[in-house]
């Protein structure tokens, strides 16, 4: 399979039917708080340089990323050092079981964060494509590469998990999920408001995922 190369491909790359089987006996892991994980500036610019490198993603965190090992098939020539052999990345844009090329955006002792951008094999059979333009850039719906009935399957495992693990409680069954509109739901938004001294306005935007500027307008919600 030729590897993708935007997370819009990524999506189109993949069948749209099938399901994928939840293992209940692999736990959901927990990826450190984003507002601690922060880079400096030295390390984004290494970072930025860096080239991408192959994972083979064996799980997700309970916020839907996926959960990869270095060394985990893979050796020092394709970019995993001896010395981080064992250490997690959580890859946003990715489900279990495909075979990702990562870009790494955060590199901490340990753990590491990064971004799918292309599916070099074994594509998810949940895999979507996302209905939405700014899919990717904004940091709003993280999970539209992923079919809708795949990740209420997914956030109720989680809800699972956290049942057992807080309060050592097991449901006897699961009633049907009561599900609405898959799009157009949200009826709220977080705006930023910035002056720019060069340019007059205040612009305002939509918080970002990917990038760290200031945008007048993305058609957002027009």
């Amino acid at each position: 399979m030729q590897p993708t190369d935007s997370k819009t491909s990524i999506a189109n790359s993949a069948p749209q039917n099938g399901v994928t089987q939840t293992n209940d006996s692999q736990k959901i892991a927990i990826p450190p708080s984003k507002k601690k994980s922060k880079p400096s500036s030295k390390t984004r610019r290494r970072l930025k340089d860096a080239e991408p490198i192959p994972f083979n993603i064996d799980g997700l965190s309970h916020d839907g990323r996926g959960v990869a090992i270095y060394g985990n098939g893979f050796g020092v020539d394709d970019g995993h050092a001896e010395d981080k052999h064992g250490k997690k990345i959580f890859v946003s844009f990715a489900l279990p079981g495909e075979s990702a090329l990562v870009k790494i955006t955060n590199s901490r002792a340990s753990f590491e964060e990064g971004d799918a951008i292309s599916i070099t094999a074994n594509p998810n059979p949940e895999r979507a494509v996302p209905p939405c333009p700014h899919f990717g850039v904004c940091g709003g719906c993280n999970l539209q590469h992923w079919q809708p009935d795949g990740q209420i399957n997914f956030k109720q495992s989680v809800l699972a998990e956290m049942l057992m693990h807080q309060a050592n409680v097991e449901p006897d069954n699961w009633l049907a999920p009561v599900v609405g509109d898959r799009l157009g739901y949200r009826t709220k938004a977080r705006l930023g408001v910035r002056y720019v001294v060069k340019k007059k306005p205040r612009w305002s935007a939509f918080v970002s995922a990917q990038v760290t500027f200031w945008q007048s307008s993305m058609n957002a919600i027009s």
